[in-house]
């Protein structure tokens, strides 16, 4: 995926990389949130996907977008919707609506973003090392 994801990038078209690159994670995830492009493309990526050993994953599409994506109000974040799905995929919440509560709860600590500085710090003294 690496080597031809500037060609993607250069085509700005869907390929079928777009569908493939989720199932090709060199992380082996048995968890996630999956995006398709395609209304068409949900109930095939999920029947995928379970095909490929994963054992629970949330297939989403909105508008032609390969994310979840909030409507009508203005205050409902996308961060806090894909936050949900996560959290609701991973067991962590019974329900998106938990989910969405448990996610503004932790952006609003401060946690979300100490744990991404945390991973930054993490990251930046690992290549250090190399």
């Amino acid at each position: 995926m690496k080597i031809v994801g500037p060609v993607r990038k250069k085509l700005k078209i869907k390929t079928l990389f777009n569908i493939l690159g989720p199932m090709l994670n060199p992380a082996k995830v048995s968890y996630a949130v999956v995006g398709v492009y395609h209304k068409n493309l949900v109930l095939k990526m999920a029947k995928a996907l379970q095909l490929f050993g994963m054992k629970r994953a949330l297939v989403v599409h909105s508008y032609g977008l390969d994310e979840m994506s909030p409507f009508l109000s203005e205050n409902f974040h996308i961060l806090i919707l894909n936050a949900a799905a996560a959290l609701l995929v991973s067991s962590r919440v019974q329900t998106l609506g938990e989910g969405v509560t448990l996610a503004r709860e932790v952006q609003s600590s401060g946690k979300a973003i100490k744990t991404l500085d945390s991973w930054i710090h993490s990251s930046n003294l690992a290549h250090k090392s190399q």
